[in-house]
C-alpha cells in the first residue's frame, strides 16, 4: 500500500503468494485435510490425530521422491504424479517423466542421483493402501481427498474464488505512523508472486461456460499504461481497474 505524496497521487498495492496447481493440491501432506469421519477413522486405526499420523507416514515419503525429483525428469510433473488415480502398466506414467520405471501397481522406480541405486516410489494411493489396509480405508481415504482436490482445490473451483476476494476491498491503515485512519478501497495494483497462476484456465467470470486465463504484458516490451497484468523479475502485477482477462 502507498499513500499520498505532496505532488504526486496515491496508490494501493497488494501482494499474494497463490499457486494454481504446483503446491495447491490437497494431496501436498501440509494442505491435506479430511472430514471429521475419516480424521476419526484414521485415529482409530493408528491411535494418532490425522495430522501426527500424515506428517509421520505420508510427508517422508513426498518430500524424498516427489517434491523436488530432478532425476524424474520434470519435477514440477512428478509432484501431480504423486496423487495419480491410476498406474497399473508403464503407459500409465507421462511421458515427460522419462526418468521413470513401472514397477507395480501405484509404484514406481527411478535412478537416486546421488547414490546412483534404483529406488522405489509408491504414490500417494498406493502408500495410503500400504499404510491402512484394514477396511479398505486407505483406499477410501484416498477416494475422499481426491473428491475434495476436485471440489474444493482444482483451480477451476478454487480460482474464481480467489479472484473475487483478491479484487475486492480491504480495510487498509495508512503507512503514516502519525495518522491512525483506516480505509476501505479496491487495490490499484495486485502483485502475484509465483508462476503458474497466468496459465492456468477458469471461469473467472463465472458464467459457468467461459475458461479464460489472466492476461500477461511483459514491462520491458510494453510500457503501456491500459496493460492489465505487467511482468517484472520480481513478480506478476495486476493492474485490477483495466480489464485483464483475456477469452
Amino acid at each position: 500500500m502507498a499513500d499520498s505524496v505532496t505532488g504526486a497521487s496515491s496508490f494501493t498495492l497488494m501482494s499474494y503468494n497463490i499457486l494454481a496447481k504446483t503446491l495447491g493440491s490437497n494431496c501436498i501432506p501440509w494442505v491435506m485435510t479430511a472430514s471429521s469421519f475419516y480424521r476419526e477413522a484414521v485415529y482409530e486405526a493408528t491411535q494418532r490425530s490425522f495430522d501426527e499420523w500424515k506428517v509421520a507416514e505420508i510427508m517422508p515419503t513426498y518430500r524424498k521422491h516427489f517434491h523436488k525429483n530432478f532425476a524424474s525428469g520434470d519435477y514440477p510433473a512428478m509432484r501431480e504424479f504423486w496423487s495419480t488415480r491410476h498406474l497399473e502398466s508403464p503407459e500409465d506414467i507421462p511421458n515427460s517423466l522419462s526418468g521413470l520405471h513401472f514397477d507395480s501397481s501405484d509404484c514406481v522406480s527411478y535412478k537416486d542421483q546421488k547414490s546412483g541405486e534404483t529406488v522405489k516410489a509408491m504414490t500417494l494411493k498406493g502408500l495410503l493402501k500400504s499404510k491402512l489396509p484394514n477396511d479398505d480405508l486407505g483406499s477410501r481415504l484416498f477416494n475422499h481427498l481426491m473428491e475434495e482436490e476436485d471440489e474444493v482445490y482444482d483451480w477451476s473451483r478454487r480460482g474464481p474464488r480467489v479472484y473475487r476476494e483478491i479484487i475486492s476491498q480491504r480495510t487498509l491503515q495508512s503507512m503514516n505512523i502519525e495518522e491512525a485512519e483506516e480505509s476501505a478501497a479496491s487495490p490499484d495494483i495486485i502483485l502475484l508472486e509465483e508462476y503458474d497462476v497466468f496459465g492456468t484456465e477458469a471461469d473467472y467470470r463465472g458464467s459457468g461456460k467461459d475458461r479464460c486465463r489472466l492476461h500477461v504484458h511483459n514491462s520491458r516490451q510494453d510500457q503501456s499504461s491500459e496493460v492489465g497484468i505487467v511482468s517484472s523479475q520480481k513478480g506478476n502485477f495486476c493492474h485490477v481497474r483495466s480489464p485483464f482477462i483475456n477469452p
